[in-house]
């Protein structure tokens, strides 16, 4: 299970307090209201050619239950040299568009979730090639259905945590 955005205070008084003392705490939802899930992903790329070696890179992901599909952005497919292996006809906010399709690994760092050999579309979202990778403004790939259809998400707004198991 991976524990994401984890929420974890301590709290020591000095002196200590009296045992019928009362403490209020109360978590903000802000982050994930403000900028839904975001988590990082290693993207490896699959070469065509076995003499090749793969290339990887951990960037930000933005878990959307509205995209069918596994997105990663034109611009990292391209730092990645990833070679299109065909065309999707994907239906977005503007309505249908084609896009260039790409075999890559999709895997979770510092996770025991599953990684996935699989095809994703390429689109253009956030990323910001100079920016930090880990920038949570800076996402690069958008999670869809075709891998949270295997996970079992609980999400915890007011402290803004999630657990996914898969």
């Amino acid at each position: 299970m991976a524990h994401l955005q984890h929420f974890n205070p301590t709290f020591s008084f000095e002196p200590p307090l009296p045992p019928e003392a009362k403490i209020s705490l109360s978590a903000s939802s802000y982050n994930m209201c403000m900028k839904g899930l975001n988590i990082p992903v290693q993207i490896t790329s699959v070469p065509l050619d076995k003499s090749e070696q793969p290339k990887n890179v951990i960037v930000m992901a933005h878990l959307s239950v509205g995209a069918f599909s596994t997105c990663i952005d034109e611009k990292l497919a391209t730092a990645l040299e990833l070679f299109p292996v065909g065309k999707s006809r994907i239906q977005t906010i503007g309505g249908f568009k084609k896009v260039k399709k790409y075999i890559v690994t999709v895997s979770f760092p510092n996770t025991n979730l599953r990684g996935n050999l699989m095809y994703v579309v390429g689109c253009d979202l956030a990323y910001k090639g100079n920016a930090s990778n880990l920038d949570p403004n800076n996402f690069s790939v958008l999670i869809g259905r075709d891998i949270t259809a295997n996970w079992n998400i609980v999400w915890n707004g007011p402290t803004s945590t999630a657990f996914i198991s898969d």
